[in-house]
């Protein structure tokens, strides 16, 4: 099966059970946030009096979670050039302009069609013919009290401007903004929903309203069984059946389409998405009901990344709407919380509950889908495939083990712990007006940790040193903030994220020295152990272990007085400046080797680290033939011993601790 049938399947599995529990079109609102910054949310209604031609905007009302479901709100009629003319919005624009002149191109029997053209007629003015029919009838807000001017002066005076026909619409806003914060004290921010009610009653009310909106989400251009001309008898890519069958997809409200992966769209024209594609009527009743499901409920964020989060049932009994219900509040609730792995374990312990109660076996699996919404469509960022749940278990156990670890390591005040979100500060990552650019390695890293997939420690060792050299020179506009991460942290927390990923069985292990030779102190060794260094890694930490000595004494000498930040503790010492952080090769190492020498005698503390120092010798000399580390490999481990000398020092101040 395809990777794109594999996720199609689970969201009609999904849909099928949204529909077993009732009205198709119930299935298609999308729920609102009732809440915006801890303040709650109001509708504001657009009510037409047909009889007394007045206008009643009313926002008295609160929202809740059951207002999208109140007045129907399914979003936008087809795409974004598409004709507006459903009767609740998210904005007030379309009914400012265009909702009327669409709702009057409908037919909804002679009774609501009467209405509608009376309120077309008498509440809204003509522009006139130069101007296109999506702009051409402005709300009359002069005649109801709003503003001063007309709507034709307010045009006017936008063309005098030389502003496009669409800026009416903004400039009617405005003005209706300005009208609600002078007579109800409320700001647009703070209404989350617009209707339309004419003579008292909402629009989605009318039983005629609510099946021409039916009708538009699920209306599709016929295509005939029987057989074409070509002699091929078509059948519905999902069951087989040869009835009511369909390729006009557009009712399809998440349309996939990438240009890195092989699934379910490559290939495809984005306009005729859906061309090698066929469905019956059935079929497509229930992949828009799990769509717009998944929509409400599946959908959630991690380390700025939109995920769709899909089960696929293997085997078992089908799902009733209740249990689905019951499955997918679990799910949200954990999952939106995902900040460390103890709510990931929470999420697994929920859903598989859900499933155990009913008394019989179920399996399934999860496809995680990141996306980046692009108008009409969904662009796959990544695609991780057949999750077993079984994952999110054995990652909070492996990140519980490296967080104790870490603290027989460091002792009671290291609080660190490693989640999903530490990890996204450990790749960097181009943030380009918000949006983030040049993911594929943070998302090929996340692939990993949930499917056991090996991946290279290069790989982390590079977007490490990328991390740092971000941090030391004060680079703007990635993911890694300067101004709130610093050097030591990010190398140590980067050498607890590859001790998970061996861990999780992501990084093959490899082996490490016997420390006993090693004439160190005990906890010195302890550290080399746990994080099973080889030979040439632990040359390099000791070398980065006596610069980190260096640069603490440096640090007290030259700033004794000043109040620093933690990170002005990496930038403010100048022996760092001895680092080439692009890497640094074996030449360097050397030239490096006399440096710290020499600087050890300088800041007076030669004869405190003399062993270290002869213990680095010994291991450099018996190495440096044969020397198998690149430079980028060569700067992280010095980097390691620096980091991990740091932080001891930093934690033996009991002014500080590592959060």
């Amino acid at each position: 099966m395809k990777e794109g049938d594999i996720v199609q399947e689970g969201i009609m599995q999904i849909g099928s059970a949204v529909l077993s529990g009732g009205d198709i079109l119930m299935s298609l609102v999308q729920e609102l946030n009732d809440t915006r910054k801890n303040k709650k949310l109001h509708v504001l209604k657009f009510n037409f009096n047909t009889e007394s031609n007045e206008l009643d905007i009313d926002v008295t009302e609160e929202m809740g979670k059951n207002t999208a479901f109140k007045y129907l709100f399914i979003g936008k009629s087809g795409g974004p050039a598409s004709p507006q003319w459903f009767s609740s919005s998210t904005t007030a624009n379309y009914f400012l302009t265009e909702t009327f002149f669409n709702l009057k191109n409908k037919d909804f029997g002679e009774d609501l069609n009467f209405k509608i053209n009376k309120i077309f007629e008498n509440f809204y003015v003509d522009l006139g013919d130069q101007v296109k029919d999506k702009y051409r009838y402005a709300l009359d807000l002069r005649k109801f009290n709003i503003c001063d001017e007309s709507v034709e002066k307010i045009y006017e005076d936008l063309k005098n401007e030389g502003l496009e026909d669409k800026k009416i619409t903004d400039r009617l806003g405005k003005i209706l903004e300005k009208y609600i914060k002078e007579k109800y004290d409320l700001k647009f921010n703070e209404i989350g929903l617009f209707t339309v009610l004419i003579d008292n009653v909402p629009l989605s009310d009318y039983e005629e309203y609510r099946e021409q909106v039916k009708f538009e989400k699920l209306k599709t251009k016929s295509k005939k069984s029987k057989k074409t001309n070509n002699n091929v008898q078509k059948y519905c890519s999902m069951c087989g059946s040869t009835k009511n069958l369909t390729d006009d997809m557009t009712p399809i409200q998440i349309k996939f389409y990438t240009t890195n992966q092989i699934i379910f769209s490559s290939n495809l024209n984005r306009k005729n998405y859906y061309k090698n594609m066929i469905l019956c009527q059935s079929c497509l009743n229930k992949l828009i009901a799990g769509e717009s499901y998944v929509k409400n409920n599946l959908s959630t964020n991690l380390s700025g990344f939109k995920v769709y989060l899909i089960p696929h049932f293997v085997y078992g009994k089908p799902l009733e709407k209740e249990e689905l219900d019951y499955i997918s509040e679990n799910v949200k609730n954990s999952f939106n919380t995902v900040k460390n792995f103890d709510s990931i374990k929470d999420l697994k312990e929920k859903a598989q509950y859900s499933l155990d109660i009913k008394d019989y076996k179920t399996f399934y699996l999860l496809n995680l889908i990141f996306y980046k919404s692009a108008q009409a469509s969904t662009k796959v960022q990544k695609l991780i495939k057949d999750v077993d749940p079984s994952i999110f278990g054995e990652i909070n156990f492996n990140s519980n083990k490296v967080f104790n670890i870490a603290k027989g390591l460091f002792g009671d005040r290291w609080k660190t712990r490693l989640g999903l979100e530490n990890i996204y500060y450990l790749v960097p990552i181009k943030i380009v007006k918000g949006e983030p650019k040049q993911y594929r390695n943070l998302l090929s890293i996340y692939d990993a940790i949930f499917t056991h997939r090996n991946i290279q420690k290069n790989m982390i060792v590079n977007n490490l040193i990328k991390s740092v050299q971000i941090i030391y020179f004060g680079k703007e506009g990635f993911n890694v903030n300067p101004k709130n991460n610093s050097i030591h942290r990010t190398v140590l927390n980067g050498n607890l994220f590859i001790k998970f990923m061996k861990f999780m069985g992501c990084i093959k292990e490899e082996k490490a020295m016997n420390v006993e030779s090693l004439k160190l102190k005990d906890d010195i060794k302890e550290y080399i152990k746990k994080m099973e260094y080889d030979e040439e890694e632990t040359a390099m930490f000791l070398l980065g272990y006596l610069i980190g000595e260096i640069g603490n004494a440096q640090y007290k000498r030259l700033h004794k007085s000043d109040q620093k930040s933690e990170n002005d503790s990496d930038v403010k010492k100048p022996i760092l400046n001895k680092l080439n952080y692009s890497g640094i090769d074996k030449s360097k190492i050397i030239r490096l080797t006399t440096e710290v020498f020499g600087k050890l005698d300088q800041e007076k503390i030669r004869q405190y680290n003399e062993v270290i120092f002869s213990e680095y010798k010994r291991l450099i000399d018996s190495n440096i033939k044969t020397w198998k580390m690149n430079k980028q490999e060569n700067l992280f481990y010095i980097l390691s011993g620096y980091s991990y000398d740091t932080t001891k020092a930093m934690l033996n101040n009991k002014k500080k601790e590592v959060v």
